[in-house]
């Protein structure tokens, strides 16, 4: 039986050191061969620093030696003679070689602090600028991959990924795997030193208080993996909780529901709270059992060493004791946190690492384009979707199936059809946001997302609820673009196109007038014509609106249904509405129903040929306009 626990000891622990190997090493596979080389260097540097380390404890050592003999008036031993002759000391006074040697291991011992805090302080920075590093990468691999892969997260867990979870890599993995291995490296060059020259203080050191730091971690340590994983899921519930509460506040004022939002915030932030409470605190008990080891140790050692020794030896062993304890023990405790923060961190980078190797088997076509460098000279703005078929990842059935579909330049097309027949997923398909589980769609015959790339600007879109920043009204228009390049004269024309021109003629600060976070000073129709404004703004030649007027009021819907009619034959629009007066006028009408397409033509026709559709005309009391 007791054999049978230590095979599965032996095997969780070969199991739990082989997950940990492998969170390293994808961490630093993160770094570039560069930055691998400069962390060589820098454990380099660490091996020297303990060399000095070492050689500062001997010094200190030496000069307890050396106090012992001038106070019993003895002269020194041969070995002590021998020592005072090489560094050419021996001729000197007893009270000139002790200052000489106190000067000495005091050079020593700061030279060495003063170089360790100045590589510190280099590797802070450099961490700091990995972590940015990484999360850019992270960022442009996520923007750049498709809507499945964004959406297979939350949008906290994404956040959480590219803020902790960078710097559980950067930190809490990296950091700490370099400053581990510094310690390890100072106690290992400590220990081998000591072994030489006395013995009994190395096997004390390393029984006393390399045994205690091993039971402390053996206790704590899943605690420790514990507590940083509830730490980052509190985190993001908190957060998730937050964004609805801020983001729902009208409905949850209506239904008087804001007080339970605001219990559940509290109920998580306590939650939150004793999680970090409880993580800071577990450092501290190492620190007070180490410190209560090293009185014992140091009381229980000087007790031996008198009754073995004599004085001198005993002083000796003593100096070199707490002089060497002073430096090992601070490392032991380091090894002791560092450890604990690195199997924490793991628990918080793992989120991260599986988003980068999700994103690292991404193959984006803007990455192809840029490589393949092709210039296909003006765009034309014509869609075409041949055999199409798409299946979501965690989906069954195929929400398009075998759709092929051509829209000519210039040309308005309406897109049709029950709720979940797949006309947003059409919307996604052809901007290049999903890509066909089967056959091909192209934006002026390539790929929409080369399309995207290479002519910025000439396709915009439009959803059904456009996204406000807390900005000012021409910062919203021309979204993406800085103060100075912003085109006035364009942003008054969209605005007037969408009938927002009172907006700005109203406010003293015109164009410069704040709309509040999300809008908030807008009515829901204004932030709606904002967005077509903005998509307006670039002078697109491919227009698609999603919804784009469901939340408008007659007298707006009239202005933009007037606004797409001012394009019509310059701009492609693709539009779909479940309010069927903003298609009467368009010059194709495509209705789709379980992912394919059912009939196409213009409104009449299709309301002849999809009895459904009529019936829904006929409900809505719309009429063809032409």
């Amino acid at each position: 039986m007791r054999t049978g626990s230590i095979s599965k000891f032996v095997e969780h622990y070969k199991l739990q050191v082989k997950i940990e190997w492998k969170t390293i090493r994808n961490c630093f596979i993160l770094l570039s061969r560069r930055e691998i080389v400069r962390l060589r260097y820098v454990a380099v540097a660490q091996l020297l620093l303990a060399a000095l380390d070492f050689l500062g404890v001997l010094l200190i050592g030496f000069i307890g030696t050396l106090s012992v003999y001038g106070i019993q008036s003895r002269p020194p031993n041969k070995q002590t003679i021998f020592i005072l002759d090489l560094l050419g000391l021996e001729p000197l006074s007893f009270q000139n070689q002790v200052a000489i040697l106190g000067l000495i291991a005091g050079v020593v011992l700061l030279a060495k602090t003063l170089v360790s805090a100045m590589i510190s302080r280099r590797t802070i920075f450099f961490l700091a600028n990995r972590a940015a590093s990484i999360s850019n990468r992270i960022i442009e691999k996520l923007i750049f991959s498709n809507m499945e892969q964004i959406k297979r997260r939350s949008r906290f867990e994404n956040m959480f990924a590219l803020t902790s979870g960078v710097s559980s890599i950067t930190v809490g993995v990296i950091g700490t795997t370099m400053n581990l291995f510094a310690d390890f490296i100072l106690i290992l060059i400590m220990f081998s030193g000591l072994l030489l020259i006395e013995p009994t203080v190395a096997i004390s050191i390393v029984f006393m208080f390399g045994l205690t730091a091993w039971l402390l971690y053996k206790l704590i340590n899943k605690r420790v993996i514990y507590l940083a994983s509830e730490g980052a899921r509190f985190e993001i519930l908190g957060d998730e909780l937050l964004y609805e509460l801020l983001g729902s506040y009208r409905e949850l004022f209506a239904s008087g529901l804001r007080n339970i939002y605001v219990q559940r915030i509290s109920v998580m932030k306590r939650k939150q709270a004793s999680v970090t409470a409880n993580s800071s605190f577990i450092p501290l008990i190492s620190k007070y059992v180490l410190e209560i080891a090293f009185v014992l140790g140091a009381i229980l050692f000087t007790g031996i060493q008198f009754i073995y020794k004599d004085a001198v030896g005993a002083i000796s062993s003593i100096t070199i004791f707490m002089a060497s304890a002073g430096r090992i023990v601070p490392a032991i405790l380091r090894i002791q946190n560092a450890a604990l923060t690195f199997r924490g961190a793991t628990s918080s980078a793992s989120r991260t690492l599986k988003i980068i190797e999700e994103l690292n088997n991404l193959d984006p076509a803007i990455d192809r384009g840029k490589s393949q460098g092709l210039n296909q000279g003006p765009i034309i703005a014509s869609v075409n979707l041949k055999n199409v078929s798409f299946t979501y990842a965690d989906g069954e059935d195929s929400v398009i199936k075998k759709l092929s579909l051509d829209i000519e330049p210039g040309e308005w097309v309406a897109v049709v059809g029950p709720s979940g027949s797949g006309k947003t997923t059409l919307i996604d398909l052809i901007l290049g946001i999903l890509k066909p589980t089967q056959g091909q769609v192209s934006i002026s015959n390539v790929d929409p997302e080369l399309a995207l790339s290479f002519w910025p600007g000439s396709v915009t879109y439009v959803p059904q609820d456009s996204f406000i920043n807390n900005g000012t009204i021409e910062q919203n228009v021309a979204l993406g673009k800085e103060i100075t390049d912003i085109d006035r004269d364009r942003v008054t024309e969209c605005l007037s196109l969408v009938g927002l021109s009172d907006l700005v003629s109203k406010s003293s600060k015109g164009l410069k007038s704040e709309v509040g976070e999300l809008g908030s000073k807008l009515s829901g129709g204004q932030r709606q014509r904002l967005g077509v404004a903005r998509a307006l703004y670039p002078k697109p030649k491919l227009l698609i609106l999603d919804e784009a007027t469901s939340s408008l009021d007659n007298l707006s819907e009239r202005l933009i249904i007037d606004c797409l009619n001012s394009l019509r034959g310059e701009v492609t629009v693709v539009s779909i509405a479940h309010r069927l007066s903003t298609v009467v006028n368009s010059d194709r009408v495509i209705y789709i129903e379980q992912g394919r397409i059912l009939a196409s033509g213009s409104f009449n026709e299709v309301r002849h040929k999809v009895p459904n559709f009529d019936l829904q005309v006929k409900l809505s009391n719309a009429e063809e306009k032409k």
